[in-house]
């Protein structure tokens, strides 16, 4: 499966060299994971973020990961950047479904920060600065995650669907 990845990141330079670390996953490990490939989209900034979830729920092609820098300006070209504007992306691409697996990259560690992260839905927090194999490692942690809480969902599906016809095989006592 190709990994279609959304790198929220304000700097672009940060945001390539996260794509390269990700290219850079040997191949036998891809392999072990089910990837065949990455499929990368860069965001700037808050409301390029926004879009990019917005366009993938709508087309119904959610990113399987995103990597979210949490401090980042709202728009492109702002000079103010915000916790809170990482936060937003973060509870859309959780509450919409179009991220599945949400690893927040910052250098903002404070445990309140990283407890919010957590409860908000991150299933793995990089903090900066990191090295190629942290964040490779931090990827694919979380990508095992993804690929279990998608098992499990599909799991209950099939049960839930399945429930009705065995309800009807059952033999009611005398």
């Amino acid at each position: 499966m190709i990994a279609k990845t959304l790198i929220v990141e304000d700097r672009p330079h940060v945001g390539g060299d996260n794509e390269r670390y990700l290219n850079a996953i040997p191949e036998e490990t891809c392999e072990a994971h089910g990837i065949t490939g990455f499929q990368c989209v860069h965001a700037k900034s808050g409301s390029a973020a926004l879009g990019a979830l917005e366009d993938a729920k709508a087309k119904k092609e959610p990113f399987h990961a995103v990597l979210l820098d949490l401090h980042l300006p709202q728009n492109e070209g702002d000079r103010t950047e915000s916790l809170e504007v990482g936060f937003k992306v973060m509870e859309v691409a959780r509450r919409t479904g179009a991220g599945k697996c949400i690893i927040a990259v910052s250098a903002y560690t404070q445990p309140e920060v990283m407890a919010r992260a957590i409860r908000g839905g991150v299933v793995n927090f990089v903090p900066k600065p990191y090295s190629p194999e942290q964040l490779r490692e931090g990827f694919l942690e979380a990508w095992r995650h993804m690929l279990q809480s998608e098992k499990d969902r599909l799991e209950h599906d099939r049960i839930r669907r399945l429930l009705p016809h065995a309800q009807r095989c059952w033999v009611q006592p005398l």
